[in-house]
């Protein structure tokens, strides 16, 4: 990745520190006219691919907008709509509230739109605008009284009931059906009904900036929601959380985001905000938001809410509090042009870490949050770099919160020591991550005067670097940066500029240090043996950085090293005792089974890179374990889930639960080889149907396939066949059970099989993975076809498996609905 020539963007960003990394291992660059989408791939030297995916969204893709500003252009002319629309800011959601289970881009535009991006993942190269909370912010804007809402106020007000959305759901059903056909022929009437009636209600309405909590994570099994802060014009800041679809897994592409409350912490201009992460006590989850105005001054406030999970998953948020806790440069009117926090509070920590850019200035504050109060540890903390006149373009803290990591506008890094309470100069690391930016720049310089070569341009001209921003990976161990190589003498304006810019990675280290390997083996040993891997961590952006620095390195024993640490979490042999009232859990957060999804994401993320001949087929065996242990895992989790349950639940279940429970065994018994473990399952699961269901046997064909299973090796066909027990949906025949993921009956007719299930899918109500493609059918899918004498109020036992796989068994990554793609 830090080989790489930069790849070339256009435009110039509206704001510093324009560049973000998603949970998704996406990484924006948003400028004026468009917002750059790299998605890192792992190619390998010798590929003809590109190692990224480069996709834009453009301004001008946008629908004109007027949203009735022009009523008071008489007394009131904001510059901004005098030149065409164009992008402000834009950052990512946290995963899990696009459609597509993944994160929002979230863009801001100059004329105060806020739009929601999301990729379909339906295998087009392109973000489409799927939300936009301009409406909404309208009808806040309209429906509360800006007198109410005082400087000082620290309370709020209450977020809506779910009784209250509801509501709101069904009334906005009712509206937008009766309204469709009129919209459909005048596409600019939303924009007509807006009507403001002085400066400082169209002031309320007008968005400046956004920023994104963390999630909140109340139960790893529940959803997952995000909360949104909004800065306005007249100082206000509004508070938003995504609405779920009703019956649904996904957030409300129609419904988007509501209101929670809203306070204002100044009467200027709010231009930047930036989240703590959650400080939990019980069901109280409180965060601090930092913000600051072009007067100068900062501000810090504290969101408090209560949280709660219901049984279906959903989480309920409650008395939403904030408070403004501190003031700070009530006397320095320069403008703040950074802000950045750290904090200690997923390790249940107290300490909270802030800096400020102003000007040249870097200002850090050191705070002590214990239960309902914040405690300044000391004054502001200031230092100067020698060597900038623009101030900082970007900053970030290392993991640990020991250093801040700032880089100039002029392209220098400088390392900050922030441990003990003050902020000094790291010289030795300073100079070590300068020299890194010199060599990409020097390289950079190599490509351009190449090109010019090429292009019979005269390249003999001075240049200079300047840095827009930098985003880190999950451990911080590349760095994505956007910078400009510019003639020290540049006669063009900024509108007309020709120098391009570039996207380029730096490594955060050296590839002849061993402690990067062993800090990367830690860390996958450490996300793996924590039993919410699957359901909280960035897995995709943890295992793409990991591989991105082992799989490049010319000695193939370091992702040899890598390799095996995930592989001898696989042959942990020590199996816990199983809850059965928890089969989600047993599936997902057995280190075994996260270790084995982890492997087969490894084999995803490697499918373009050619490895070692000898890692390949190293690679190759693990692999073929890690499908083993994840379908044995998952089969004797749903076994166990259905024979620990009392007799009278168990003759509950209906002809369809029965097959399906008989074709889980089937698909465990056709592989061979099968573990000691799962037979002793099995062989239970036929006593519990022979006790429970005798009128259904005799069970014989089962104990057959249980003897044959145990006598035959992993490379030896069984001697009989396994019997068919599905018809096939089209003639009635028998569908014969089979490996792989296609089953066939005996008249030719062949149908993908659910994974879950090993039921055909015969129904367009299906799941697919986001990674590996495989498929299984939906909860309630299999309701139109079931026997006649079951019960349609009933939960089946093979919902309840569905319901509770929310996850890809062989992966772990997210399902979503075939029919949304």
């Amino acid at each position: 990745m830090e080989v790489q020539p930069g790849i070339v963007l256009q435009s110039k960003p509206f704001f510093s520190n324009c560049v973000s990394w998603s949970e998704d291992c996406h990484i924006l660059a948003c400028f004026e006219s468009a917002v750059h989408v790299l998605t890192p791939i792992l190619a390998g030297m010798a590929s003809d691919l590109e190692g990224h995916i480069h996709e834009g969204i453009l301004a001008i893709d946008l629908e004109p907008s007027e949203f009735g500003e022009s009523q008071v252009f008489e007394q009131y002319v904001d510059p901004s709509y005098a030149m065409p629309e164009s992008f402000r800011w834009a950052t990512w959601s946290p995963s899990g509230l696009s459609s597509s289970l993944g994160c929002y881009l979230t863009a801001v535009t100059t004329k105060h739109r806020i739009v929601f991006y999301e990729h379909p993942d339906n295998g087009q190269s392109r973000w489409i605008p799927t939300l936009d909370l301009t409406k909404d912010i309208y009808k806040h804007v309209k429906s509360t009284d800006e007198s109410a809402m005082d400087i000082d106020e620290k309370a709020a007000a209450l977020a809506p009931s779910d009784e209250e959305d509801d509501e709101e759901e069904e009334d906005d059903e009712e509206e937008n059906e009766s309204s469709d056909d009129q919209k459909e022929s005048n596409p600019k009437k939303l924009n007509s009904q807006f009507q403001f009636k002085n400066i400082d209600e169209m002031k309320r309405f007008q968005t400046l900036y956004c920023a994104w909590t963390s999630k909140i994570i109340v139960d790893p099994l529940a959803e997952m929601p995000g909360v949104l802060a909004l800065s306005h014009k007249s100082g206000h800041v509004t508070i938003w959380r995504a609405l779920k679809e009703k019956g649904k897994h996904s957030y409300s592409r129609r419904h988007g985001l509501a209101f929670i409350t809203e306070f204002r912490p100044t009467n200027n201009y709010v231009n930047l905000l930036q989240w703590s992460k959650w400080k939990i006590s019980g069901n109280t989850y409180t965060a601090y938001l930092m913000a600051s105005s072009n007067s100068g001054e900062v501000y810090l406030s504290s969101f408090t809410i209560t949280v709660n999970a219901d049984a279906k998953g959903q989480v309920h948020i409650y008395s939403p509090i904030v408070k403004k806790l501190f003031t700070w440069f009530k006397d320095s009117p320069s403008i703040p042009i950074l802000l950045t926090t750290w904090d200690d509070f997923s390790d249940d920590g107290s300490t909270l870490k802030l800096v400020v850019s102003k000007g040249i200035s870097i200002l850090t504050a050191f705070l002590k949050i214990e239960s309902d109060s914040a405690e300044m540890i000391g004054d502001w903390h200031r230092y100067i770099p020698e060597d900038t006149s623009m101030g900082l373009s970007s900053a970030s803290w290392t993991t640990d919160g020991e250093y801040l990591q700032a880089f100039t506008h002029e392209g220098q890094g400088l390392v900050l020591n922030t441990k003990e309470s003050t902020i000094s100069l790291n010289l030795p690391r300073s100079c070590a991550l300068t020299d890194i930016l010199l060599h990409k720049y020097k390289f950079q310089c190599m490509e351009i005067e190449s090109k010019a070569e090429e292009d019979a341009i005269n390249p003999n001209i001075d240049i200079v670097p300047i840095m827009w921003g930098t985003a880190n990976s999950y451990s911080s161990l590349y760095t994505a940066i956007a910078f400009t190589m510019k003639p020290v003498i540049d006669i063009s304006n900024r509108s007309n500029s020709v120098f391009d810019t570039y996207m380029g990675f730096i490594l955060q280290s050296t590839r002849e240090e061993t402690e990067t390997l062993e800090m990367l083996c830690k860390n996958i040993e450490k996300c793996i043996k924590d039993p919410n891997y699957i359901f909280t961590y960035p897995i995709k952006n943890i295992i793409h950085e990991a591989l991105e620095y082992v799989a490049n390195d010319e000695s193939v024993d370091t992702i040899f090293t890598w390799l095996s640490t995930v592989g001898s979490l696989m042959k942990d042999t020590h199996r816990k005792p199983r809850d059965p009232n928890t089969l989600t859990k047993n599936i997902y957060s057995d280190t075994t089974s996260a270790a084995a999804m982890t492997m087969c994401t490894v084999k995803l993320v490697l499918k373009y890179f050619e490895l070692p001949k000898m890692i390949n087929e190293d690679l190759r065996k693990w692999c073929a374990m890690a499908r083993k242990i994840t379908r044995e895992n998952y089969a004797d989790s749903v076994l166990q889930f259905a024979i620990e349950r009392e007799d009278e639940d168990f003759r509950e279940f209906d002809e369809d639960d029965i097959m399906v429970i008989q074709l889980i065994c089937d698909d465990a018994l056709i592989e061979g080889n099968v573990s000691s473990y799962l037979l002793d399952t099995i062989r239970n699961v036929h006593d519990k149907l022979e006790s429970c269901f005798p009128d259904l046997g005799p069970y014989d064909d089962l104990l057959a396939e249980i003897d044959r299973a145990s006598q035959f090796s992993k490379t030896t066909e069984p001697s009989e066949k396994v019997i068919g027990r599905e018809h096939c949906p089209i003639c009635q025949d028998m569908i014969m059970p089979s490996r792989g993921t296609f089953a066939s009956c005996t008249s030719g007719h062949t149908w993908e099989k659910c994974c879950m299930t090993m039921r055909v899918l015969s129904t367009p109500s299906a799941r697919k993975c986001t990674s590996c493609n495989s498929k299984s059918l939906q909860p309630g899918s299999l309701d139109f076809i079931r026997l006649p004498n079951n019960n349609p109020e009933h939960m089946s036992f093979t919902d309840t498996i569905l319901l509770k796989c929310q996850k890809c068994i062989f992966c772990g990554s997210d399902l979503i609905d075939i029919n949304a793609l």
